[in-house]
């Protein structure tokens, strides 16, 4: 109780048309504790007049942010050289 349960490293992007909280790391917690989460979550990113939040993830962390409206924005590829 009242100790940490994860780690979340935000950045604010200016995409020139609009700002965007992009999330860089968020790790740890378990479902109910995004829940509780998400709408600071939200809420900061509406105070630092942000238009929408974005962040990258393993496919099956689709499960977590589908009841919050999030979407998939795009596809990143990578090779081992």
């Amino acid at each position: 109780e009242g100790f940490p349960v994860g780690v979340c490293v935000l950045e604010k992007q200016d995409r020139g048309v609009e700002h965007v909280l992009h999330v860089l790391i968020l790790a740890g917690g378990t479902r109910r504790s995004w829940d509780e989460f998400w709408p600071r979550l939200a809420e900061l990113a509406k105070r630092l007049g942000c238009a929408a939040i974005e962040g990258h993830g393993r496919k099956g962390f689709m499960k977590w942010t589908e009841r919050y409206n999030m979407r998939p924005i795009y596809t990143a590829y990578r090779v081992e050289v």
